[in-house]
């Protein structure tokens, strides 16, 4: 069994929060999938992720 990752908090630049801010405002305004929430990920070795999310419709009770 894996263990749990864990998380930690780090430390970007203002000019790397930046350019997320402006992945996110772009993945979440711009886009005809309406995304509502972004995950960001990044590993101590400097690779990171990025991953759009939106609510599944289908999980919703009418």
């Amino acid at each position: 069994m894996e263990a749990p990752l864990e998380q930690i908090d780090i430390s970007v630049s203002d000019d790397i929060a930046a350019l997320f801010k402006l992945l996110y405002n772009h993945g979440i305004n711009s886009q005809p999938e309406q995304w509502q929430r972004v995950i960001f990920n990044i590993k101590p070795s400097g690779q990171f992720s990025i991953n759009f999310e939106k609510d599944n419709e289908d999980d919703v009770d009418a």
